[in-house]
C-alpha cells in the first residue's frame, strides 16, 4: 500500500492515527507536483487530493473512506463501537468532527497563508463543530466517546495539534481549549503513544516550516505576518465556552 499526502493535512493524519492504532505504520508518500509521475498521479486520483490510497488496483481518496478501509482489512479489534447504537454515537462525533471543525479551520489556515481577514462562515462552522462535540460528548470519557480511541479521535486530534500549533495567527486553539473538556482531552491524548508517534513527524514538518525550509514557500513570512494581524486587531472576539 501507498499512502500519498503531507504531514500538515489533519485529514493525511487522521489515515496515519488509524493504521497505528490497529498496529501498522504506513509510510507516507509526497504526492507529485509535475511531470509524468503527476499525470499518473491524476489518472488514479482524479481529484488530486489527498490523502490518496494506492492498494494493488483499488485507489482510494477520502480520509474517512480510507480509514475505514484500513480499520477492515488490518488484524485487531475495530476502532468502531460493536453495538450499533454505540457506533452510530460514535460516528456522529466523527462527523462533527469532519463536516463543521475541519472546513471551518481549512478556513482560518487559508486566511493565514493568504493574509486575508478569515471569513465569518469559517468561525462560524468552526465554533459549531466545536459546540457539536462537547454536547454529544459523554463527560468522563476519557476519548471523545467511551474509554477506547476510535474514528472519532482520528479526525479531531491533527486539528487540536494545528489549531495549537498555530494559535498566535488564528487564535483556534485559544477557542478549542478554552472548553475545560477538551483541554483534559487533549492532555491525556498527548499521553498515548500511538497519539504522540504520529504527532512527531507533523511536529517536525511544522517546525522546519516555520525555519523556512522550503516546504511551504514564504511560510515564515506569512506566519509573522498573520500573528501580527491577529495582534492589531484584536476586535475579533472568539465566543465563550460553555463549559470554560
Amino acid at each position: 500500500m501507498k499512502l500519498y499526502g503531507t504531514y500538515l493535512s489533519p485529514f493525511t493524519a487522521r489515515v496515519l492515527l488509524v493504521a497505528r492504532a490497529k498496529g501498522h505504520t504506513l509510510t507516507l508518500t509526497a504526492p507529485p507536483g509535475e511531470g509524468d509521475a503527476r499525470t499518473e498521479y491524476l489518472r488514479k486520483n482524479p481529484t488530486g487530493k489527498f490523502p490518496f490510497l494506492e492498494a494493488g488496483d483499488l485507489y482510494l481518496p477520502e480520509s474517512a473512506v480510507i480509514a475505514d478501509y484500513l480499520d477492515a482489512i488490518i488484524p485487531g479489534t475495530s476502532l468502531w463501537p460493536h453495538d450499533p447504537a454505540e457506533r452510530a454515537r460514535a460516528a456522529l462525533l466523527s462527523r462533527f468532527a469532519e463536516c463543521w471543525v475541519a472546513p471551518g479551520f481549512q478556513g482560518l489556515m487559508r486566511s493565514m497563508l493568504t493574509g486575508q481577514p478569515a471569513a465569518a462562515a469559517s468561525w462560524q462552522s468552526y465554533q459549531t463543530g466545536l459546540a457539536l462535540l462537547d454536547r454529544q460528548r459523554q463527560a468522563g470519557d476519557c476519548w471523545l466517546h467511551g474509554d477506547q480511541f476510535g474514528h472519532a479521535d482520528a479526525a479531531f486530534i491533527p486539528l487540536i495539534f494545528l489549531a495549537e500549533r498555530f494559535d498566535a495567527a488564528t487564535g483556534a486553539g485559544t477557542q478549542l481549549l478554552s472548553y475545560s473538556g477538551f483541554a483534559s482531552y487533549w492532555a491525556h491524548a498527548q499521553t498515548d503513544h500511538v497519539v504522540a508517534e504520529t504527532l512527531q513527524p507533523m511536529r517536525a514538518y511544522a517546525i522546519a516550516a516555520e525555519r523556512g525550509d522550503g516546504t511551504i514557500p514564504g511560510f515564515p513570512e506569512l506566519l509573522r505576518k498573520a500573528i501580527e494581524r491577529r495582534r492589531s486587531a484584536p476586535s475579533q472576539t472568539l465566543h465563550s465556552a460553555p463549559n470554560a
